[in-house]
């Protein structure tokens, strides 16, 4: 889609994903590439996502995706609903996605 500013992708664990799925991989660099931003939260009730920590996670991590931390896939969505709604560009919003608005990192 061309209109499309966010995709919220839930990860396993601490960040892992599929690693050997090229055209995940390549969806989610075109994604990247027409102006996107790609959030990886995890499926897990506690603990944060650590992007590029394991070797499973650090093809997905080339591509460009933000990092959740800690935060739950409805927090991630509720602030990126919030602040795309303050009018803030894809690229404003990915800079401010781990900063902590009202206690939810």
């Amino acid at each position: 889609a061309k209109n499309l500013r966010a995709v919220v992708l839930e990860v396993f664990g601490a960040g892992t994903a599929p690693q050997n799925q090229p055209t995940m991989l390549e969806a989610l660099k075109t994604l990247k590439d027409r102006g996107s931003i790609v959030v990886l939260t995890s499926q897990c009730a506690t603990g944060p996502v650590l992007s590029g920590t394991y070797a499973a996670s650090s093809a997905i991590e080339s591509v460009g995706v933000v990092s959740a931390g800690d935060m739950t896939t409805e927090a991630v969505a509720a602030k990126l609903a919030y602040l795309f709604g303050k009018g803030l560009t894809p690229r404003q919003v990915e800079s401010v996605m781990l900063s902590s608005l009202r206690g939810e990192i």
